[in-house]
């Protein structure tokens, strides 16, 4: 159902999109939920928020959604690629956080368009790469802590990997990977069995070498390449 509130409503007015989410369901939206997610409202009420997802992340959306509901530490800001209800492919920028909506525990959320954003990331990708390799891929590989080559320094995971991504680790590939799917440092950390700062570490790398000022353009700016 949309806000209880008249047409001068801040929440109606707002560019942004708003939603509650409560169990798997959409418990109140605004207009500008309703053109972005692209259902009619009557439908989005009945709608589970993460058949909207991509295929590839619409099983940890759930989970983790629900997991949040269950009072487990809530990932406040993550990125999420939807296909609306009129079929259109977007990236959007979400930020969560658990309220009391009539008595029961749900998630207040904020979503923003990002697909333009992307759009412009990606004809401006080809360089950044390009840059990369100039600058970093000629550098010697370092030894661990115990003086031997780590088995991460092995590039990529398969061909296409290698030939687009040649100056990441499969260490780095991982991070890089959870971090398109909006996780935090802690949960990468804790995930991947390191240290949070070593996590952040290798986040702080792949920013360097990706030219992203946030995680956000990290995010959008490497998400096609590891298809």
């Amino acid at each position: 159902m949309s806000f209880h509130c008249n047409d001068s409503c801040i929440l109606e007015q707002m560019p942004a999109a708003v939603y509650v989410l409560q169990a798997d369901r959409f418990a109140a939206y605004n207009r500008a939920a309703v053109d972005l997610l692209g259902h009619p409202a009557e439908r989005l009420a009945s709608t589970n928020y993460w058949e909207l997802c991509a295929p590839w992340i619409r099983d940890e959306v759930r989970e983790r959604g629900r997991a949040w509901l269950r009072g487990e530490p809530l990932d406040a800001h993550s990125v999420c690629p939807i296909v609306n209800g009129r079929g259109e492919q977007k990236w959007i920028e979400v930020y969560r956080r658990r309220i009391d909506f009539r008595g029961s525990q749900a998630l207040l959320v904020t979503a923003l368009d990002m697909t333009e954003h992307r759009a412009w990331i990606e004809s401006s990708m080809g360089s950044i790469v390009q840059q990369a390799r100039l600058s970093i891929g000629d550098a010697p590989r370092a030894a661990d802590c115990h003086g031997q080559q780590s088995s991460d320094r092995q590039w990529g995971v398969d061909n296409g990997i290698r030939t687009r991504f040649n100056v990441l680790t499969n260490r780095q590939l991982q991070v890089l990977e959870l971090v398109q799917r909006g996780r935090s440092n802690k949960e990468i950390a804790r995930h991947l069995g390191i240290t949070e700062g070593t996590t952040k570490l290798h986040v702080s790398t792949l920013m360097r070498i990706f030219n992203a000022p946030n995680r956000t353009f990290l995010a959008l700016n490497t998400r096609e390449m590891l298809r």
